[in-house]
């Protein structure tokens, strides 16, 4: 178990002799921290108490809200000081499983074999908790469609270091079609096909088992995991879209302390299978074959092995050297199933990957002379990376972290990694999407067009990073205050890009990705990837966020803001072409052109029954220019748009919190002023504005959802 602080304060007034003070006993726990996470000081702290104030309904919903807050930014996971297999089990329990969240810097992720560019987060799970009950919630848009319904079941049960937990459930969404949003149209004045669909309609059903116990010294973890998804979009005309997809997979997980090593084994297999059928003509749903144009299948079947160990290897004056060693294997295979030409196309897929760092105190407190600089490791990084028959790479990271005080860490690293191609960058099936939207410029209009996807030769990736984090988690008076501040620049060679929509500059030089008709209008568009030539990335980010309760321990609050500016982003797509500023001159006008300034921030409270939120997120101006014509581009009106949810707990008469989370009811409204993206268009002919309902067909949506217990 991580470390977590519980404070009681207990009083007894028959016990207090008359005429003394009434002092509250302070009872602090704090379970001694693993092996694996000895010497690390982490950057933020989260209390069970300030977990409840996010009022979410499992662990997967509450990271998704942190890494919000982190401006998008993913995390590095770990559970109880152990990095697991697979997530998939354990991202399902509820929220009220956790004890305490602790966030690392990113060079701590070394320690467990992941990169130094992602913050680390670290689970902590109550020593004894349970729970089973009935969960259902229904959406639906203020426009009207789109709706969804979903049930299922949640239960979990934790007995020290004995777990069991599984997850349930099934979503249906009905999909929002152009009749649903009258006057949609196409900047050309052209009515769009009123039976297209705006978002698919779709079907999903999803499961999870996780298990573990005490083997032996050491501790087992087990995952099961399966999804099925179904999903129908229509392009009008009577030309539709049907997929298919379904996955499985078990991972397990043994982690053991054998004197000062700290020894983890991992095992994950999995198959995947997909289906996709494109449809034309009349209703032919009494014909099963009939009007099919395309009718593809893959299968993907993968396993992967990993070891990892972390120990102590001897010692320095400022401290104890840590090794940290990992060795990963991956094997895929994919078959990609053409049914109407009945060809069938095998691909195989093999990595290896090694990783390995020592961390080196150089400067404590009791150094002479230096230690009043407080504390200073330095943690040289070695990687490895190779495709079996296609080459390697290897990649060197050094990272340095100060700590002058115990409330400030300073971190910065340098990067020179590599990336290998995923198996489905590379083997993903080539197949067509119909019914996507994109901006033609040529006609200054939003239109639907086929988009081809699938996997395409890639060579590695490699890239420089520099990082500069510093982190404040203290206190101001009776709250908890946690600030912070970065730089990163990013540098990548060879860099996997995907062309969404023509400008002038890309069709320029990629006319065989953008496919038009006789009379020029835009009918497809291949977005397959490739490797450019070089892209830098540069920013720098703020956040500040105080946290606290109320005297009597019953009220938990929390409330933050965090920003971001872009700086610098250039791109070069290929040896003959011309860099560009994609902040001036984006590749995409529906997700390219973004203001340089983004914010966000969020406030909450929760009491004994009655919790809220809200978070709002604001992206400023922006205006860019086409490389080919400065005359012609996009204005980018700010976006500012507002959550808010409030939820009602109650909990059997007796319960407590190791009981769950009792009865829940939640009402949430997303997009509450019902914000859409403003973007106008200009050339030298005039301007004219895109359709907001086109670019979100959905904007603002209510959610009721609920959760009934049913034991424990």
């Amino acid at each position: 178990m991580l470390p977590s602080v519980a404070q009681a304060a207990t009083q007894d007034a028959g016990a207090v002799p008359a005429g003394q003070a009434i002092v509250p006993e302070i009872v602090v726990t704090a379970p001694a921290r693993p092996k694996s996470l000895q010497g690390a000081t982490p950057v933020e702290e989260l209390s069970e108490g300030r977990i409840s104030t996010y009022g979410a309904r499992s662990v997967n919903d509450l990271i998704q809200q942190l890494q919000r807050q982190q401006g998008g930014r993913p995390f590095s996971i770990i559970v109880n000081g152990r990095r697991l297999g697979s997530l998939a089990d354990l991202g399902e329990l509820p929220a009220e499983a956790l004890q305490a969240i602790e966030i690392y810097n990113p060079a701590e992720g070394l320690r467990f074999g992941f990169g130094a560019n992602e913050p680390l987060l670290n689970l902590s799970l109550k020593r004894k908790f349970g729970s089973l009950s009935l969960e259902g919630d229904g959406r639906d848009t203020t426009d009207g469609g789109g709706a969804s319904v979903s049930g299922g079941g949640r239960g979990a049960r934790l007995n020290g270091d004995d777990r069991l937990n599984g997850f349930a459930n099934v979503r249906a969404n009905e999909g929002l079609l152009a009749r649903q949003r009258p006057g949609i149209a196409d900047s050309g004045g052209e009515p769009v096909p009123q039976d297209r669909s705006l978002v698919p309609r779709s079907r999903l059903v999803s499961g999870t088992l996780g298990a573990a116990r005490p083997l032996g010294d050491g501790n087992l973890d087990i995952g099961l995991r399966t999804s099925g998804t179904q999903d129908s979009r229509r392009q009008g005309g009577g030309v539709r879209q049907e997929g298919r997809n379904r996955s499985s997979g078990l991972n397990t997980t043994y982690s053991n302390t054998v004197g000062d090593l700290f020894l983890t084994l991992s095992s994950d297999v999995g198959r995947s299978t997909s289906r996709s059928r494109i449809r034309t003509g009349a209703d032919t749903s009494s014909c099963a074959g009939c009007g099919i144009v395309q009718d593809q299948a893959s299968a993907t079947t993968s396993a992967e092995l990993a070891a990892l160990m972390i120990g102590k290897i001897g010692s320095l004056p400022a401290g104890d050297m840590r090794i940290n060693l990992t060795i990963r294997r991956n094997r895929a295979h994919t078959t990609t199933t053409d049914r109407l030409n009945r060809q069938v196309v095998g691909a195989n897929y093999a990595t290896t990957s090694a990783q390995a760092n020592v961390s080196l105190p150089l400067i404590a407190a009791s150094t002479p002379v230096l230690g009043m600089l407080g504390q200073v490791d330095l943690t040289p990084s070695i990687n490895y990376n190779a495709i079996d028959g296609t080459g390697h790479v290897t990649g060197t990271t050094v990272a340095l972290s100060w700590q002058p005080v115990s409330d400030l860490s300073i971190n910065a690293s340098l990067l020179r990694r590599g990336s290998l191609p995923s198996n489905d960058q590379v083997n993903a099936p080539v197949q067509r999407l119909i019914g996507l939207t994109v901006y033609d410029y040529r006609v200054g209009a939003l239109v639907p067009v086929e988009q081809v996807t699938g996997g395409a030769p890639l060579a590695a990736e490699t890239s420089r990073d520099v990082r500069v984090d510093a982190d404040y988690n203290g206190t101001v008076g009776k709250s908890r205050l946690n600030a912070g501040a970065g730089y990163a620049r990013t540098a990548t060679d060879r860099p996997t890009i995907r062309l969404t929509e023509p400008s002038a500059f890309a069709e320029r030089y990629f006319p065989d990705r953008f496919g038009r008709d006789t009379a020029g209008r835009l009918v497809s568009v291949d977005t397959r990837p490739f490797n450019a030539v070089r892209q830098v990335a540069e920013s720098v980010t703020g956040r500040i966020g105080l946290s606290g309760r109320r005297a009597d321990g019953r009220t938990n609050w929390n409330a933050g803001i965090q920003g971001e500016r872009q700086l610098r982003q250039s791109l070069r797509l290929g040896p003959a072409i011309p860099v560009i500023d994609t902040l001036s001159n984006p590749l995409s006008v529906l997700t390219g052109v973004q203001g340089r300034q983004r914010w966000s921030g969020q406030m909450a409270v929760n009491g004994p029954r009655l919790g809220a939120n809200l978070t709002a997120s604001r992206t400023g101006r922006a205006r860019s220019t086409s490389v080919a014509d400065p005359a012609t581009g996009v204005d980018v009106a700010p976006l500012v748009r507002i959550d808010g949810r409030v939820f009602l707990t109650l909990r059997p008469p007796g319960a407590t919190a190791a009981a769950g989370g009792g009865y829940r009811l939640e009402l949430a409204v997303d997009n509450i002023t019902n914000a859409r993206p403003r973007i106008r268009t200009f050339d030298r002919a005039g301007s004219r504005t895109l359709n907001p309902s086109l670019l979100d067909p959905v904007a603002r949506t209510i959610l009721v959802s609920f959760r009934m217990p049913i034991g424990r």
